[in-house]
Parts: C-alpha cells; sequence; structure tokens
C-alpha cells in the first residue's frame, strides 16, 4: 500500500494543481493591484520605499511581540500569563492605582508600628554627643539579650542558626572580622563577601 501511494505520488500529473495555483494567484494578484493602484500610482518610488520599510519594521515588530508571547505562554503558561498581564494593565487604572497605594502605605504604617513597639529605645536622630564605647557595649548586649528571649520563645522559625556548636559559633566570629568593613552591596568590590 504504501509502495503504491509513492508510486502514485511520484507519478501524479501536477501541471493541473500548478496551473490552478497560478490561476487564483493572478486573480488575487489583480485584484489586489485594482484596489491600491489609484493610490500607488499618486506615490513615487521614494515614497514606496518608505512605505515598504515602515510596513516591514512593523511587521518584525509585531512578529517579535508574537514571539516574545508565544515564549512566555510556554514556560508561564497561558492562565498565569494572562493574569499577570490583566494586572499589569489594572494598575494603570487610577482607582485601582490608588487603592494599591492606600493598601501599601497602610502596610507600611502597620510595620512601621511594630518595629517600634519591639524597639521602644530606638534612635532616630543622630545624638549631639556620641556615645561611649561602654555605653554601646551595654546597649547591645542588653539588646542581644532581649532578642535572645525573643529567639528562644519558640514562636519564630528561621530566625538564627544553631549556637549549640561552639566551634561553628568561633569560626563564626572569627571570619566576620575579617569582613567587617566589607560592605555586600558592592559586590563587584567585594566579591568574596557574595
Amino acid at each position: 500500500n504504501t509502495q503504491t501511494f509513492f508510486n502514485r505520488l511520484i507519478t501524479m500529473d501536477y501541471h493541473h494543481h500548478i496551473d490552478r495555483l497560478h490561476h487564483h494567484y493572478t486573480h488575487y494578484k489583480t485584484h489586489i493591484n485594482h484596489h491600491i493602484e489609484p493610490y500607488i500610482s499618486k506615490l513615487d518610488l521614494l515614497d514606496i520605499l518608505i512605505i515598504w520599510t515602515l510596513s516591514l519594521l512593523v511587521g518584525i515588530y509585531i512578529f517579535r511581540k508574537l514571539a516574545r508571547l508565544i515564549k512566555t505562554f510556554r514556560q508561564d503558561g497561558v492562565i498565569f500569563t494572562l493574569k499577570e498581564t490583566a494586572f499589569r494593565y489594572a494598575k494603570k487604572i487610577p482607582a485601582v492605582r490608588r487603592k494599591i497605594d492606600n493598601e501599601l502605605s497602610g502596610l507600611v504604617k502597620q510595620l512601621d508600628e511594630e518595629i517600634k513597639s519591639v524597639r521602644k529605645d530606638r534612635i532616630t536622630s543622630i545624638p549631639q554627643q556620641g556615645f561611649s564605647a561602654a555605653k554601646i557595649t551595654e546597649r547591645i548586649s542588653s539588646w542581644q539579650k532581649r532578642d535572645e528571649i525573643k529567639r528562644n520563645s519558640k514562636q519564630a522559625t528561621g530566625c538564627s542558626y544553631i549556637r549549640d556548636e561552639e566551634e561553628i559559633a568561633d569560626l563564626i566570629q572569627e571570619q566576620s572580622k575579617g569582613y567587617f568593613y566589607a560592605n555586600s552591596i558592592h559586590f563587584e568590590v567585594y566579591p568574596s563577601v557574595c
């Protein structure tokens, strides 16, 4: 059966099909030319070149957008991508933008109040007279004791490293000294911190 199919395919007369395709091509070409000829006849060569160039650039832009959209659909799924796009455009609506800003400012205010309730003795401005080393040590020690009580209350997870092993604690303290003045924000200057 397969051999017969391929034999028929090879011996088939394609001229009839090619003639039909040529007929359709000529028909549509004539039809399109009939509609655009009045406009093209008014344009010179430079105008036509500019129009085709702009059309090509717009076509490339649309193709790239569609390719990016298809890639995103494949990576994230259609539903997630549609939701994300809808949310991104919804955020541009003034009423939605105001609602988001209000919620965000309320959240920031709530977070600030929680921080204030935990740190009653926080410093909000640079004092005129600096603290002595003893005063700084005393303050930090009291803060560490307060933190230890909260950390050991077992009401928080993932907020501290295990400190039972003395060797690990000594290693961390010793290695931290080498990075005391390092700034991890500037990873290009301090790549070993990152």
